[in-house]
């Protein structure tokens, strides 16, 4: 499966294409392995990383980033079915979306409630770490498609607004 994405790191702007341990990020190849929880090895070096909702602490630097446009393409591309909600997002809907591959553990929305703009509406434990998902922006809850316990993908939406 590759993946595609913009991802904007400190404010600039960098194209990536990522197929198993072979990553290209602006054209440039890098070989990326993950040995261990919060451990990326880049080229034979190795990082402690830390994943926050949008910062990213490498090596104790923090960074802020921003992933956009992220796309699957080839064979494997089209997701197996989930046991989550399959539900269309409704057009005009803004989604919080996994940061990262992760368990679900806790939902703190249902729909048809109100939300703030950075309110919580769930927890994603990924890397040993407990990541609080945020609102974008004030709006209702028209759709929780996560449960505690499951299983969610980079990108993958988790709550939809409007």
């Amino acid at each position: 499966m590759v993946r595609r994405f913009t991802l904007i790191l400190d404010g600039q702007r960098h194209e990536v294409e990522w197929e198993g341990d072979r990553v290209l990020v602006n054209g440039q190849p890098f070989a990326v392995e993950f040995p261990e929880e919060g451990v990326v090895v880049v080229d034979g070096r190795r990082h402690e990383v830390e994943v926050r909702e949008r910062e990213a602490l490498v090596d104790g630097i923090a960074h802020t980033y921003q992933v956009d446009g992220l796309e699957e393409q080839g064979p494997e591309a089209a997701p197996a079915p989930r046991s989550g909600d399959q539900r269309p997002m409704p057009s005009g809907a803004d989604a919080v979306t996994a940061i990262m591959p992760g368990k679900i553990i806790q939902v703190l929305v249902e729909e048809g409630q109100e939300v703030q703009a950075g309110q919580v509406v769930c927890v994603l434990e990924a890397m040993k770490m407990q990541n609080e998902l945020r609102a974008p922006r004030a709006g209702k809850v028209v759709q929780v498609r996560v449960r505690p316990g499951q299983d969610v993908e980079l990108g993958e939406v988790l709550v939809a607004l409007e």
